[in-house]
């Protein structure tokens, strides 16, 4: 039985995004400011998933790959 390793070219990318400045004005309306709360939410959550993945990695291929 074989085993698929992980493809070297990869495929994942992280955009990076901050609404900082905007969320500190006081120009913005609520609907606004809790969409941008969602969008830098999301940004944060998939880049704590993209180190994990990182750092998980070389141990799922080289530790838990039973050769």
């Amino acid at each position: 039985m074989t085993r698929d390793r992980a493809d070297p070219r990869g495929g994942q990318a992280n955009a990076y995004t901050s609404n900082h400045e905007l969320l500190a004005s006081k120009d913005i309306g609520t609907f606004k400011r809790f969409a941008l709360h969602a969008v830098d939410a999301v940004g944060l959550v998939h880049a704590l998933l993209l180190r994990i993945q990182a750092l998980v990695l070389p141990i799922r291929e080289l530790v838990l790959s039973g050769h």
